[in-house]
Order: structure tokens, then C-alpha cells, then sequence
């Protein structure tokens, strides 16, 4: 994801957990945090109706202020865990991936635009969208830096 965000990542190895690992990023040591974006309710749905063999429900519909608190929550807590490790690295990374298939690229766009996300430990975020098979250029996973 983060080759996909234009930058030269190697030596990729396990962290401490946290961080779930470190690499040297652009020559320099990172450590990277990894996590998902889900709607928390609608998948502890979907799983209760898949254990009672009911039909999965339609695909949460994503809005704008929905996708922006959700971030800001997902940012807070690893910003506020990273105080335990900062130290020992150059960078301190966020990637955030998400599988919703209501979060395309475009609405991505458009719900981020002007938008804006406060750390104090957290150096650089990516959101990380599911495969595209439209995208040429810097592989085919849409990726958006926040920070």
C-alpha cells in the first residue's frame, strides 16, 4: 500500500506490536500501524445474520460524516498509542485499509476534500481502498495520505 502511495519501502520486519511492524521507508526507520475501516455495527450484523443463516444486509452506505468520524476515531487511538514506541523511529505510520464497496475513489475524493486530522505522535496516514482494476499508474489500490 504504501509502494502504491509513491514511496520506497524495504526491509519490512515485525514490530513490537504495537508497531504491527517497522521498515525502512524512504531511508529511513518507520514504524507502521495497520488497520481496518468498518462500519462496527453493520458488520456485527452481517455476522449474527450469517450465524442465524439469514441473507447478509445491504452494504452500509458510507456518508461523509460518517467516513470523517470514523477516521478521526481510528487516528485518535493510534495516535494515542504510538506514544509507547515514537521514540525508536524516524516516522510513525498509519495505513488504514478498507474493503466498503460504498467507498469508491471518487467518493473518497470528494469526502476528504478540506478535510482535516490533528496528531501529535502520528507522522504520516494513508487511507488504502480495495483493488481497482482501472488504475495504470502506482499500482491498482487507491491510496489517499491524510497526513
Amino acid at each position: 500500500m504504501l509502494t502504491s502511495a509513491g514511496l520506497h519501502v524495504k526491509e519490512i520486519r515485525r514490530g513490537d506490536d504495537p508497531p504491527d511492524c517497522e521498515a525502512i521507508v524512504n531511508n529511513e526507520l518507520w514504524s507502521i500501524e495497520v488497520t481496518e475501516l468498518v462500519d462496527q455495527a453493520w458488520l456485527s450484523n452481517a455476522m449474527k445474520r450469517k450465524k442465524n443463516g439469514q441473507p447478509p444486509p445491504d452494504p452500509f452506505s458510507w456518508t461523509q460524516q460518517a467516513l470523517l468520524k470514523r477516521l478521526h476515531e481510528i487516528i485518535e487511538k493510534k495516535d494515542e498509542s504510538a506514544r509507547h514506541y515514537q521514540r525508536r523511529y524516524t516516522r510513525c505510520a498509519l495505513v488504514v485499509l478498507t474493503a466498503e464497496t460504498e467507498l469508491h475513489k471518487h467518493a473518497v475524493g470528494e469526502f476528504l476534500r478540506g478535510a482535516e486530522f490533528h496528531v501529535t505522535r502520528i507522522t504520516d496516514v494513508y487511507l488504502g481502498l480495495d483493488y481497482h482494476g482501472s488504475l495504470k499508474e502506482k499500482g491498482s489500490h487507491p491510496v489517499f495520505r491524510l497526513l
